[in-house]
């Protein structure tokens, strides 16, 4: 990973791209279907393939639209209809999977310059017989809004514009009971903003991971992993790379598979974050990832998530993001299940930040802190057609000017055929 130009990072972008659909569709042709036929759980039989039609409408209100503060705080009623398809071609106990997904928000207060999304994905999934996988995708966005997909920690908030994401991705691993394991995985990613006046910016993305997993007992083994990132950020207004971002990180821990076969983990270790070119900035410090899934009996689970990471902000600095989530899942009736969630986080940026705008960085360090909380209730009358209300709370309060929000959204939604 290290050394890469930015030549060779595109360069490798747009071979393993081609790469990925060519494998998909060769694998097709010369495995064909394996015997036995799919469940109707899994769709409509369609000749080789098995295909998953869906469709959702939800009608949500939400108070604080743009998650602005309580003086620019705009509520709006949100009608979203999701319509796509899944098709899916079995052999030899591998897959290849198509899908497509269309979504159409209209806002009814406040207009959206393009209100039509769409999603591509293809991923071919093979299993070996000594216990191996190999993964090989390629997903597209097109058009979206959800900020959550590029930006987890809520250092940018909704802001109405639209923006396009390409990712591909191999991975190469193996995991069986009482036996060493490993994975590889290579990524990359690709964002680009519509609007040129937009709070964040561009980037061109490059990621690897390594880890080795030594069994300790049947369903446990202990973990050495390295990661590595390399990214080009854009300004969207230009296009013109103004910083490179570089993070390494190197941990140990332990992972497992509880009695469902879900995976639970802890892995802690170092990590080395810096940028070079416009901001420089560094940070090394401690680096951490945990998974705990819990089941209670045949129909709950307790799922608990925590991380610390270092991550680029637009302010041309890194923040340290501390996230927690908890949540309880739990099917009531043999069609009904309902489940909450909670997440609390804490961001703390790294060096001072500019206040005014004047390029001049203040003795001032931003914070923020970050509550949500979400529950819902859906309920199956068919197995194909469901309902479901929910409904989510998330605050936001930091140092910063302007930076709080408070935000509660309900949603009610109809479902039919396969949802995703």
């Amino acid at each position: 990973m290290v050394g890469f130009s930015t030549a060779a990072r595109r360069s490798l972008n747009r071979q393993s791209r081609a790469f990925a659909c060519a494998a998909a569709v060769c694998l097709s042709c010369f495995f064909g279907q394996s015997p036995g036929a799919q469940t109707p759980e899994d769709g409509l039989q369609s000749g080789p393939w098995v295909v998953a039609p869906y469709f959702a409408a939800n009608y949500q209100f939400n108070d604080n639209v743009l998650l602005r503060n309580e003086q620019s705080a705009q509520s709006d009623r949100v009608r979203d209809s999701v319509l796509g398809v899944v098709s899916t071609l079995y052999f030899r106990n591998s897959n290849l999977q198509l899908s497509y997904e269309g979504n159409r928000k209209v806002y009814e207060t406040r207009g959206l310059n393009d209100a039509l999304s769409h999603d591509f994905d293809a991923e071919v999934n093979l299993r070996f017989g000594n216990g191996t996988q190999l993964q090989i995708a390629e997903r597209y966005s097109r058009g979206n809004s959800d900020v959550e997909r590029i930006d987890d920690s809520g250092e940018r908030t909704f802001d109405g514009e639209r923006f396009d994401v390409n990712t591909w991705e191999l991975d190469f691993s193996r995991e069986v009971p009482k036996m060493r394991g490993f994975r590889v995985n290579l990524s990359g990613n690709r964002l680009r903003n519509r609007g040129d006046d937009v709070p964040f910016f561009d980037y061109d993305r490059l990621e690897g991971l390594g880890e080795y997993r030594e069994p300790v007992g049947p369903r446990m083994w202990l973990t050495a992993t390295f990661e590595s990132r390399r990214s080009d950020h854009l300004d969207p207004a230009t296009g013109n790379r103004f910083r490179e971002e570089r993070r390494d990180a190197a941990r140990v821990g332990f992972r497992g598979l509880n009695r469902g076969g879900q995976p639970f983990f802890l892995s802690v270790g170092a990590e080395r974050f810096s940028f070079e070119g416009r901001d420089p900035t560094e940070y090394s410090g401690l680096s951490m990832l945990a998974q705990w899934i819990v089941p209670l009996g045949r129909y709950s689970q307790i799922r608990l998530l925590a991380s610390r990471r270092a991550l680029p902000s637009f302010f041309g600095t890194y923040y340290l993001v501390h996230d927690v989530d908890v949540g309880f899942d739990r099917t009531l009736f043999r069609r009904s299940r309902t489940g909450i969630s909670a997440r609390f986080s804490r961001n703390r940026y790294g060096d001072p930040v500019d206040l005014d705008g004047d390029g001049i960085a203040e003795d001032f360090r931003r914070q923020d802190s970050f509550k949500s909380a979400e529950t819902f209730l859906e309920f199956k009358p068919s197995p194909r057609i469901g309902f479901r209300v929910g409904l989510r709370y998330r605050r936001r309060d930091s140092n910063y000017a302007n930076a709080d929000y408070e935000n509660m959204v309900f949603t009610t939604s109809v479902l039919l055929g396969w949802p995703r």
